[in-house]
């Protein structure tokens, strides 16, 4: 996660997240939210809207084809 002096880039690494997992395949994205567990601990330690947020967007099903 980015941090400056000012502490954790907490806007910053949602917002990298976010565009990472957009567009990506189902698997991928449960891979992705694998990986980046601590990163989402210490978002939900702090703001639990934005990592629920992140978590609904990873673990949503792919639409089949037409739907």
């Amino acid at each position: 996660m980015p941090a400056d002096v000012g502490g954790l880039r907490l806007r910053d690494w949602m917002e990298l997240a976010m565009a990472a997992i957009d567009g990506q395949p189902e698997d991928w994205r449960w891979r992705w939210l694998d990986m980046n567990q601590a990163e989402l601990s210490d978002l939900r330690r702090i703001r639990s809207d934005w990592a629920e947020k992140i978590t609904a967007a990873a673990t949503s099903t792919d639409s089949p084809p037409g739907g």
